[in-house]
């Protein structure tokens, strides 16, 4: 199953992100991001676009092109497509707290780990164009948020992920 749309707004009354992220087989995954962990998702992104470039060039090389690229991206993005609801959550209908995140990069995709506040784990795999999509959403709903300060994200500490105490249950979406 692949990724058909991603969304994110900013709910004030929860001074949270939600993130809506449906697939081609009409599911649904809805999720709670803090600014802690929007922050580490911003960061990781940024580290899994350039670990993905430096397969085929060097360091400095695949930071320029990484900044390049997402340049470019934001030019011609505009985020104007409506979201388009499904029925099947299979998450439940309340979103879920992320509470941390880890990132491995396999070639050009990002198998992006959300670990959420009932000890699972929501894996998903990003290639670089949507990766770098989702990390540009995730910017504006930030800025229009206004979680940013001159110097950065407001809040920027470190989320670290949650002990596990068996083997996770993983739902998983691919792309």
């Amino acid at each position: 199953m692949g990724i058909q749309q991603i969304n994110a707004s900013y709910v004030a009354e929860e001074d949270r992100l939600l993130l809506r992220v449906t697939t081609s087989q009409a599911q649904e995954y809805r999720l709670w991001l803090t600014r802690a962990v929007a922050a580490k998702f911003l960061d990781v992104s940024d580290k899994a676009v350039v670990s993905a470039l430096a397969k085929q060039h060097p360091e400095e090389q695949a930071k320029a092109i990484a900044e390049f690229q997402e340049e470019v991206l934001a030019e011609k993005e505009t985020f104007t497509q409506p979201f388009k609801p499904v029925e099947d959550l299979p998450l439940g209908e309340s979103p879920l707290l992320v509470v941390g995140i880890k990132a491995t990069v396999e070639g050009a995709v990002c198998h992006l780990g959300l670990q959420l506040a009932n000890r699972h784990t929501l894996t998903l795999h990003l290639g670089n164009d949507l990766l770098l999509r989702t990390k540009l959403l995730l910017k504006k709903i930030v800025a229009k948020a206004q979680w940013f300060n001159p110097s950065g994200l407001i809040s920027t500490q470190e989320v670290e992920p949650m002990p596990l105490k068996a083997a996770p249950n993983t739902d998983k979406i691919f792309h």
